[in-house]
Formats: C-alpha cells, structure tokens, sequence
C-alpha cells in the first residue's frame, strides 16, 4: 500500500504528463517498498529488507 492517499493532484490532470506520471510511479514504488522493508524488519526478515533496499537503491539511481 502506498503512503500517498491519492488525492493529490488528480483534480489538475498532472498525472497524464508523461515525466509527472514517472515521477509519481517512481516515487510510489520506492515509498512501497520501504514500507515493506520496515515490516520485513519487524519480522526479522532481513534477507527480504535487504532485497526491498536494493529495490529502492535501483530505483533511486536514476535521479
């Protein structure tokens, strides 16, 4: 689950330009895995954390 609600900007239609609609899936999958890498965490699931941290680094790099 993302920790963006969702409202915000959908009444304007930025989410229809290309580089904003990037923006925001980037964004939105790095704040999902780090949700999941912190409730690996609380598990003890460290294998996963760490697979979801390289997710987020992957991700990350590109900016």
């Amino acid at each position: 689950m993302s920790v963006c609600d969702g409202r915000m900007c959908h009444y304007c239609g930025c989410r229809e330009i290309p580089l904003i609609k990037e923006f925001i899936a980037e964004h939105e999958k790095v704040t999902d895995a780090a949700g999941d890498a912190v409730r690996a965490l609380e598990r003890g699931d460290t294998a996963a954390a760490r697979e979801l941290t390289e997710v987020m680094s992957r991700e990350l790099a590109t900016h």
